[in-house]
């Protein structure tokens, strides 16, 4: 009969049946446990590798800035912006048909695409679909003919003017804008950058309230960020703005949750702000203190500018230079990467002629030396050498009682003299004193005259004044050297400083400002460069570097070309401080992040 049990009774387990892990010795359950441990390991990084297989890195919101300027914003408003404080915000706030991307290219961003006809006189823009403006409202191409026509209007003095004189403009729908040049202009498309204002907004103000109005304090625009606070004042004068990404960007969202720009009077409070936490970034940095910061441990991003500072000569005035032997002989003479290390702390470039982005040409030959410019003989720089052989080899003769070189012409005797003329900012007169002394040591006889910027170019640049001028020439990312060069651009208010005339030059520059052609144009700006090196009516010295201090928490774009200080925002919807992993299927080519 079946074993019945009683309550309260134990029945023995039959060998085998269960295994009890609590029964076993301990060293088989730390074999037990270490398997398990082991299994799980390699189910995670298993799991792991698959999700880093199927998944990208992308950048993801949130995070801030806290950005410093110098100034106070009065005009923000792309036709009316003059100051910097200016300028960075209507970057911010505003949108143009175009924008420069980082590698310096004209990319979309209110319109979808772009058309030029054959003679380069017709460019057609489409607009995007489902643009609108900050407070909603649509944006069409009446808005894009508005802001044109009031850069155009002369009693509104807009800077940008100049950039849409002779401009046509004629809208075949709401999304379609045709403009009409009266001759061919290979630049024309770096105007279409140009922020655009909402017709529904402007529309009600003349000129005479154009400038007066809330909206260049309170702007409404269609660019990456909008107003979400500003803090002003006792006086109503803003102390910064709070700034928050605009959904509906024509080229997605910024990730940058917040940006703040904070005003400040000078350079000196803006770093005291700096080091007091109060913010993370700011630009246009003088070399100076660049140096000092980087120093210190913060990193600094250098963007080359498209600037060429250098001695213009003004033969008519001093006839000494007129001899092309005295134009070599003074840029041989000149220390330029001395002057780079001394005055910009080496955040700079040697100018290699008129156009920076060109190499320069070997007019010269160099001596024999590993680096002839910095090349000591028996205690004499080898420039200084190779500058007096120069004027030895073509008839120039050392006085040794009067300390001068002349040259005998024409049984008149003409003496190396001459003035250097500059701007009383720190930068131009320590880089002129330097050329002072090299050509001194060269031999010359140089009288260095500082004059107060404002009456620099009231008294001496307009009328021409000077024998020689240290200054600087801003040339844009598509440069039109036609302003400083040709001849027709000697006399004010033309920006032919070195008074330069050259039939051949003129006719390349004609040439340049109709050329529609890329490879035809690049082979005129070299033959151009060239031309003006053979001449060498300037000593190119330098082209300086814009300084940004970048915000440590922020992976930032590479900089665009700068042309102005602004310009170290224009790619501030690539920037981001967070980053996540998603399925590929749901990245983009907007926030996918390099693994």
């Amino acid at each position: 009969m079946p074993l019945i049990n009683k309550p309260g009774s134990q029945v023995e387990p039959k060998p085998g049946r269960l295994l009890v892990i609590a029964s076993l010795p301990p060293r088989q359950k730390w074999l037990i446990f270490g398997l398990l441990c082991v299994a799980l390991i390699a189910l995670l990084v298993s799991i792991g590798e698959i999700n880093r297989r199927l998944t990208v890195s992308v950048s993801a919101a949130g995070g801030e800035i806290r950005e410093g300027i110098v100034g106070t914003p009065r005009f923000i408003n792309p036709l009316l912006s003059v100051s910097n404080a200016d300028r960075d915000l209507t970057t911010l706030i505003y949108s143009g048909l175009l924008r420069v991307s980082a590698t310096g290219q004209l990319v979309p961003d209110l319109a979808a695409n772009y058309q030029m006809s054959n003679d380069g006189l017709t460019y057609t823009f489409t607009l995007k679909d489902g643009l609108t403006w900050q407070d909603g409202q649509p944006l069409t191409a009446a808005d894009i003919e508005f802001t044109i026509q009031k850069a155009q209007d002369p009693s509104l003095k807009s800077t940008k003017r100049a950039a849409w004189e002779g401009v046509a403009i004629n809208l075949t729908d709401d999304k379609t804008i045709v403009f009409k040049l009266a001759q061919p202009y290979p630049a024309f498309l770096e105007n279409t950058t140009l922020g655009i204002l909402p017709k529904h907004l402007w529309d009600k103000f003349d000129f005479e309230t154009f400038g007066l109005n809330q909206f260049n304090s309170e702007p409404i625009g269609s660019g990456p960020y909008q107003i979400q606070s500003i803090k002003r004042d006792n006086l109503g004068i803003p102390e910064h703005y709070v700034l928050k990404p605009f959904d509906n960007f024509a080229l997605s969202p910024p990730k940058i949750s917040r940006v703040i720009t904070r005003f400040y009077p000078n350079e000196g409070e803006l770093v005291g702000a700096y080091e007091r936490g109060e913010i993370d970034s700011f630009g246009a940095i003088s070399a100076e203190t660049a140096a000092n910061l980087e120093a210190g441990g913060a990193e600094i991003t250098q963007a080359p500018l498209p600037r060429v500072f250098g001695v213009f000569f003004n033969q008519n005035r001093a006839p000494v230079l007129a001899h092309l032997e005295v134009r070599q002989a003074l840029d041989r003479a000149v220390d330029k990467q001395a002057i780079i290390d001394g005055v910009l702390h080496g955040y700079g470039a040697i100018a290699s002629g008129p156009l920076p982005f060109f190499p320069p040409l070997k007019v010269l030959p160099d001596l024999e030396e590993e680096d002839p410019d910095r090349a000591v003989v028996d205690g004499v720089p080898a420039r200084i050498i190779e500058a007096k052989s120069i004027l030895n080899q073509h008839g120039w003769d050392w006085d040794e009682e009067e300390k001068v070189w002349i040259k005998e012409i024409k049984k008149e005797t003409t003496i190396l003299s001459l003035s250097l003329a500059t701007a009383d900012t720190p930068e131009l007169k320590q880089a002129a004193e330097m050329i002072k002394d090299d050509w001194e040591q060269l031999g010359a006889t140089v009288e260095l005259k500082i004059f107060e910027l404002g009456d620099l170019d009231q008294d001496i640049i307009r009328p021409r004044q000077y024998d020689a001028l240290f200054f600087g020439e801003i040339l844009g990312r598509q440069p039109d050297p036609f302003a400083f060069w040709h001849s027709k651009q000697r006399l004010d208010p033309g920006l032919n400083i070195a008074m330069y005339t050259s039939t051949k030059v003129d006719n390349l520059l004609d040439e340049i400002r109709s050329g529609r052609d890329l490879d035809k144009l690049n082979t005129d700006y070299q033959r151009f460069h060239e031309l003006i090196l053979i001449d060498m009516p300037a000593v190119f010295v330098y082209s300086p570097y814009f300084l940004y201090l970048t915000p440590a928490k922020v992976i930032s774009a590479p900089l665009v070309p700068i042309n102005t200080t602004a310009d170290r925002l224009l790619n501030i919807h690539h920037w981001y401080a967070n980053s996540d992993r998603v399925w590929s299927v749901f990245a983009t080519d907007y926030n996918r992040l390099p693994d």
